[in-house]
């Protein structure tokens, strides 16, 4: 697994170790090719946007639109959250 990883310059991650593990005759559950990268440290490129670390203040912006309390989801408790949503 280790070679696979540095073979590719060390940007392959899980799913394309595990894959090239397959083509090699080694067939292994990707679950613990993920295991052991984690384990051994061993993590491939990130692409595109990257890693979310934060939240930004778009998120608490949503606004509650209707809402009603109930034991039952019927029409009874429906009806009035869109009614109360719409106005």
């Amino acid at each position: 697994m280790r070679h696979i990883w540095q073979d590719s310059k060390c940007r392959y991650g899980v799913l394309k170790v595990w894959q090239q593990m397959k083509a090699d005759g080694i067939h292994v559950a990707r679950c613990t090719v993920e295991r052991l990268m984690t384990q051994y440290e061993l993590q491939g490129v990130w692409r595109g946007k990257g890693k979310i670390t934060t939240h930004s203040r778009d998120d608490q912006k949503r606004a509650i639109v209707g809402w009603k309390v109930s034991n039952r989801m019927n029409t009874d408790m429906v009806m009035p959250a869109l009614n109360q949503s719409i106005l």
